[in-house]
């Protein structure tokens, strides 16, 4: 997978108080890569949070919501951008 297909963002979990740099793929969604990433962090940290499928995703600084079901690539994510997760 080139880098071009990757967009490396920066997701906050308040729930968790957790904030996880990531490299997400662009042709999936918000829900696709945090299935993925849930998965991860449930290994690494032994959460016992549940994805749902249901998370909100708003731009950090100015609290746009995102659709989770659209393709990264469509929403315009660029490197560095932060997100909150809820």
């Amino acid at each position: 997978m080139s880098l071009a297909n990757k967009v490396i963002v920066f997701m906050h979990f308040p729930i968790l108080r957790k904030t996880v740099e990531c490299s997400l793929l662009r042709e999936e969604s918000f829900q696709d890569n945090l299935k993925k990433m849930w998965l991860l962090m449930e290994k690494e940290d032994g959460l016992y949070y549940r994805f749902s499928g249901k998370e909100r995703v708003f731009e950090k600084e100015t609290m746009i919501e995102y659709d989770t079901a659209v393709p990264l690539s469509s929403l315009q994510i660029e490197n560095s951008m932060s997100f909150l997760v809820y």
